[in-house]
């Protein structure tokens, strides 16, 4: 990896941490078979440092400082044995608080690697370690890791990602949230009640996140009265299109009606199926 990669890496890496990640917490809620679980993580502006794997001269909020400035000096950086992997995924490490789909417990694996939780993906994870000033887990390192190899298992499965500032002491924004998990909070602890204002969550603004099912319940019928009431593959494929053409997220209520929207159209197609089937069956008794 040459000098100019380095740099360039550093300094979008460093934009997409104070973008994304600088002075917030994050609350993470996971599940392993009927286990239901939650952590928070902190991100300070000293912690970027760490997750770089480059030895500098300078403190730690200084060389963050210098990396957002572009005033780095690459003469006075050396990288250690690990320095290129980390950089290799960087970058994308830096979107954790929307990326992130599994965490799990260090297996100690690695003799030299101190740390205790990690967060990630199949690709890459972020390392962290218990603050007990502040009650939070810190990031501490980067890996180029499946995080399935390096935790103990079952690694979790990442349901959602609640996020806020760190002088906040109320979670009001969703960064992330599992296609499979409907914000049901009972299956928790009581006490996360007290941690997220439910009732007024801002919701994901990334394009996948956002995307839901509102008004398309007529453009559903009129795609089965245009198919006969068959469940052609083009209809199964104009179906599925719409799933990921909506408005976005506003509130809680909006899930609730998405919700309650998916099981009329599903209440909608099984109908249809099986007045085909009828149908098919009254002119054609001889099948």
């Amino acid at each position: 990896m040459d000098k100019k990669d380095i740099l360039r890496i550093l300094y979008k890496s460093a934009d997409l941490y104070k973008a994304n990640l600088m002075n917030t917490n994050l609350l993470i809620l996971s599940q392993s078979y009927d286990n239901y679980n939650y952590i928070q993580c902190a991100f300070r502006r000293g912690n970027f440092s760490h997750l770089t794997g480059i030895n500098h001269p300078y403190a730690p909020v200084e060389f963050f400082n210098m990396c957002i400035d572009r005033r780095l000096n690459i003469n006075e950086l050396t990288m250690k044995t690990t320095t290129e992997k980390k950089l290799h995924v960087l970058e994308n490490l830096m979107k954790i608080n929307t990326n992130a789909k599994m965490i799990g417990n260090y297996n100690e694996s690695k003799i030299i690697l101190y740390t205790e939780k990690l967060i990630g993906t199949t690709n890459s994870c972020l390392g962290f370690v218990y603050n007990e000033k502040y009650k939070t887990y810190d990031p501490n390192t980067t890996l180029k890791e499946d995080i399935r190899n390096i935790t103990i298992k079952p690694t979790e499965k990442i349901l959602a990602i609640f996020q806020k500032e760190l002088k906040d002491k109320i979670y009001s924004k969703l960064s992330y949230i599992n296609k499979d998990f409907h914000l049901d909070l009972n299956k928790f602890e009581k006490d996360i009640y007290k941690m997220i204002d439910i009732s007024n969550i801002v919701m994901p603004t990334n394009t996948q996140q956002n995307k839901i099912i509102t008004n398309n319940i007529e453009y559903i019928k009129e795609k089965l009265v245009e198919a006969g009431y068959s469940p052609t593959p083009d209809l199964i494929n104009n179906y599925k299109k719409m799933l990921s053409v909506a408005p976005d997220i506003k509130n809680v209520q909006d899930i609730k009606d998405i919700v309650k929207l998916s099981h009329e159209v599903a209440k909608e197609f099984q109908a249809a199926e099986k007045k085909l089937i009828k149908e098919l069956n009254n002119k054609y008794p001889e099948l």
